[in-house]
């Protein structure tokens, strides 16, 4: 039991004798426990100043002047009842475990401040107006929930002995017994803002409530039978048949009946997945005890599945595609048999093997070719609309109960003032709307940087993850006590070491857990959390001796994937319960992604301007028919699928969720989903309300380009040496190419993936064609080969100038903005994408290259801030990373230069020509401009 003591400050004012309002309350601290030598010498951005620090007043009576403030304003207000029997208080967090309560003089605030210690609130107070009391005293005994709104159902607990057992993010709690309401949040200036809006909530939802019940007024109150107002509905039925069966049953007021009924548990407020293990009816909370509105002629139906059509948009674009593939492959070998035919060298045939690598490679420009033709004259209403994997419109949405919700979220060693605290807090917004709609959701942060980071820095951590209820799980360092984190992106094995200690005490809980209906029937949630603590406590040292963990880390039926610097729309779990719940072959839920700005550099801006690009251009190929993709963030995934995708890993013998050999797990994830049956789905309905940040530095991008290209290798070919008994193709995409995939599909992941490949062979096939052109023109190449500026040429005309014109055209079609910002905004970004685009093919062709010869390649975590450069921390970085490619650059432009000398080389070696030498010079020129123009800290010339 929390040990409290009472501390009277002699130095305030005391009570006025006659109560008034000017007066002062005492105030009394409770304390639970102190904090620890870490916490304290670390210290938190909640705690209080030193001792040392000049301030002309102490924390702790600032703390209690602002106290007395609190009260004495909302009892102005009116928010404390006149009745001297029901109890008003106001509480705030002084340190951890400790709060200075507001008035000292009321004994019975002792189960509010215990109630308030585990709850963890910054601040929390009690509300006992009329209003209050008018709802509480008519409520039904087993009520957990009323709906003051339709979008926010505010929890009811009995007894004030219950409030511990709370849902922190809805933030208000209706106490039945006690008449009262407590609300809490963790900005004590909120809490008058949050008090006021409450009450006026709650005094609309009477007045509203009252009118419609009226059948003494003259003109009716018209009905409603809209989904919002169904909740509203329901509720007033169910209260107005206790009352009646109160009135029957006892023969007195059915207020009194009520607030005599016994109490009962609260449900599991975790995971919806064990609600029938907490009820032996398994009857939906919501609903009182005793009361099935099962034959309610008016109970709100839930909405049915959404008949969703197969757009054959994309299957038409795709076909189109490979044929243009194939047409432009037969006119490469109907030139060599002409060629052989003339002259009788049949030998040269054996060019056309060349077809082989060039159809995949060439594919992803035939598949720009039509897409641009359809983004200028195809339909565009499909963009909203909702098809298999497209959703358009928001699902209707479903009442009663609703999916527990997790959101997973990875962390490395990012800040935790400009990074994670943000993310949090953007997540904590979205789980207080949810949970007050009716639906419960947690954070599980995988800690990768817990036990890198310093004592202090970890001490932040805990208080911070603990103060916001957040869950936790720590691995151990890389190579200590024998420990290895697989995978050259630690993303997949961070996020299977959660999975699999989250699952062993799902495991071990469901052993140790009553059986009997009749055991089930007493089964409470506090004995379901000291389930947990124990078996958390005995799973963890064997995952791993070292291994940390805190807080609730048990999966729900979905699970929001996220990045450390994201931010979530207020109102985004609620569509995505019901969209995956009205749609269970649906495994990924994808949401196209807006981009979240750090900093006001322009290389920022421009991958910014480039993925939004990618965004539509992604939902107007997904609306129109493809599959969507998964991006491996923003997305809901549903836990079940993901569990039953889970592989054996062979070279440890353990069960995992994600690949660790694979850099794109997620699109290895979104693979062996179809291949078990389920869907992704690409959602636009969050009108970008996702946010993503993207690369600070050109480096940062560089090396996201590389781990997409040595993703794509790894997922396609086996490495050299293991052709001669594996064969070249991996298991994974041979099952992908056979699987029972739409065919368009499997033709447009090859699209994707090989469009790297394009990337990579530009700078070797455009040095090799100038050396063929140069040297065997005109015997070889008009007839054979297209000469290397008739490609730039083609690359500019579909890339540069029919891409832009078609998603200029495109997006105004589709209403996302003027036509004039777009094309000022298009124009803008041309020299910037030119230079982007121009100095990746080295790096891309690297990455491409280590994978099959068996070359190690890591990869560090995204930048998630960026620190402060200048110009001489700039020059010698990038002379270390680009020196390589910089030295290859200017050696070829020196070749162009030696080549174009008539009194170096005699005739037969010398390349003339503007046409032959200039897309080469210009690839050159790009990659040597790409660490410079792109570099914002460069460029500032700042010292």
């Amino acid at each position: 039991m929390l040990n409290f003591f009472r501390k009277k400050e002699e130095h305030l004012a005391p009570r006025g004798a006659n109560g008034s309002d000017d007066s002062i309350p005492q105030m009394v601290e409770h304390q639970a426990y102190d904090l620890s030598d870490a916490a304290q010498s670390a210290g938190s951005y909640y705690s209080e100043k030193s001792p040392e620090d000049d301030s002309w007043i102490d924390a702790r009576d600032g703390y209690q002047v602002m106290a007395a403030h609190i009260f004495k304003l909302h009892k102005r207000r009116q928010y404390f009842s006149e009745d001297l029997v029901i109890p008003s208080g106001v509480a705030l967090r002084f340190a951890k475990g400790q709060y200075i309560v507001c008035p000292a003089d009321d004994e019975r605030l002792e189960t509010f401040c215990r109630g308030v210690v585990v709850l963890n609130c910054e601040a929390a107070m009690t509300i006992t107006s009329p209003v209050v009391t008018a709802i509480c005293t008519r409520l039904a005994p087993g009520t957990d929930q009323i709906p003051i709104t339709a979008s926010q159902h505010v929890q009811v607990v009995e007894t004030m002995e219950l409030l511990a057992g709370a849902r922190k993010a809805q933030n208000a709690c209706f106490v039945r017994r006690n008449n009262t309401v407590v609300i809490w949040c963790d900005h004590v200036e909120q809490l008058g803002e949050r008090a006021k809006d409450l009450e006026d909530k709650m005094m609309k939802f009477v007045w509203t409530s009252s009118f419609k019940n009226n059948t003494n007024k003259l003109i009716p109150a018209s009905s409603s039978s809209s989904i919002e107002d169904s909740a509203i509905h329901q509720f007033n039925q169910s209260q107005a048949r206790f009352r009646s069966m109160s009135v029957s049953d006892h023969g007195a007021s059915p207020f009194g009946a009520a607030s005599r009924a016994a109490s009962i548990a609260p449900s599991n407020p975790y995971s919806d997945s064990h609600a029938a293990n907490m009820s032996p009816s398994g009857s939906d909370s919501a609903t009182p005890t005793g009361f099935n509105e099962a034959g309610d002629p008016e109970k709100q139906e839930q909405p049915g599945t959404e008949e969703r059509t197969v757009n054959y948009q994309a299957p038409l674009q795709h076909g189109l595609a490979v044929g243009l593939d194939v047409l432009l492959c037969f006119f490469f070998i109907s030139k060599l048999f002409k060629l052989c035919v003339i002259d009788g060298n049949w030998m040269r045939m054996a060019l056309s093997a060349a077809t082989i690598p060039m159809f995949p490679v060439i594919m992803f420009f035939c598949d720009n070719v039509i897409g641009v033709v359809f983004q200028l004259l195809g339909p565009i209403r499909h963009l909203h609309q909702n098809s298999q994997h497209y959703s358009g419109k928001p699902p209707t949405r479903i009442t009663g109960r609703l999916p527990h919700i997790t959101i997973q979220m990875p962390v490395y060693k990012e800040s935790m003032q400009g990074v994670l605290i943000p993310t949090i807090d953007s997540v904590k917004k979205a789980i207080s709307t949810y949970e007050l709609q009716g639906g419960t959701a947690s954070i599980i942060v995988s800690e990768d940087g817990m036990q890198l980071v310093s004592k202090e820095e970890q001490a932040i951590r805990h208080e911070f993850y603990e103060i916001n209820n957040v869950g936790w799980v720590a691995r151990p360092k890389h190579g200590t006590d024998g420990y290895l984190r697989k995978g050259r992106f630690k993303k997949a094995s961070n996020l299977n070491f959660t999975c699999q200690l989250s699952l062993a005490v799902e495991e071990m809980m469901s052993e140790y857990r009553p059986q009997t209906p009749g055991a089930l029937a007493v089964w409470t949630e506090a004995d379901e959390t000291e389930l947990y603590d124990r078996c958390l406590e005995e799973c963890l040292p064997k995952l791993h001796p070292l291994a940390q963990a805190k807080g609730n880390i048990r999966f729900g039926d979905l699970l929001l994937l996220i990045d450390s610097d994201t931010r979530v729309p207020e109102d985004c779990l609620l569509d995505a319960a019901s969209e995956m719940t009205q749609c269970p072959d649906v495994g990924v839920l994808q949401h196209c992604s807006g981009v979240m700005l750090v900093t006001d550099s322009y290389f920022e801006l421009g991958i910014a301007f480039f993925t939004r690009l990618v965004n539509f251009a992604i939902s107007f190929t997904v609306a129109a028919g493809d599959v969507a993709p998964f991006v491996g963030h923003n997305a809901f995934l549903r836990w079940s699928a993901m569990q039953e995708a889970s592989f054996i890993d062979p070279e440890d013998g353990i069960r995992k969720i994600w690949s660790e050999s694979h850099v794109s797990e997620d699109f290895d994830m979104a693979l062996r989903l179809l291949m078990c049956g389920y869907i992704t789905r690409w959602a636009t309905y969050s009108n970008n309300g996702f946010e993503e940040g993207v690369s600070l530095t050109c480096d940062d991008e560089l090396n996201r380009w590389q781990k997409y290209a040595f993703g794509c290798s790894e997922l396609v070919f086996h490495r050299l040496w293991e052709w001669p008994y594996r064969g070249p193709l991996t298991k994974l995409f041979r099952t992908f190419l056979w699987s029972n995939c739409s065919l368009h599909y499997k033709f447009s992941a090859c699209s994707y993936i090989f469009s790297y490949y394009a990337i990579g062979l530009a700078f070797p096939s455009c040095f090799a064609l100038y050396l063929v052109q140069g040297w065997f023109d005109p015997t070889l190449l008009p007839n054979a080969f297209l000469p290397p500026f008739q490609i730039w040429v083609a690359v500019v005309v579909v890339f540069s100038a029919g891409g832009n014109v078609a998603q200029i055209l495109a997006r105004y079609r589709a209403k996302n903005d003027t036509l004039f910002n777009l094309v000022k905004e298009h124009l803008l970004w041309i020299p910037y994408m030119m230079i982007f685009f121009g100095g990746l093919s080295y790096h891309v062709l690297t990455a491409l290259l280590s994978h099959p010869l068996g070359i190690n390649m890591t990869w560090g975590a995204t930048l998630k801030d960026l620190e402060d450069s200048n110009f001489f921390i700039e020059v010698p970085l990038i002379f270390k990373k680009f020196w390589k490619v910089l030295l290859l650059s200017i050696g070829c432009i020196a070749a162009i230069v030696v080549f174009q000398l008539p009194h170096v080389l005699p005739l037969e070696w010398q390349i003339l020509g503007f046409f032959t030498y200039w897309p080469l010079l210009l690839l050159c020129i790009l990659h040597i401009l790409y660490p410079i123009a792109l570099n914002p800290a460069l460029l500032r010339f700042s010292f």
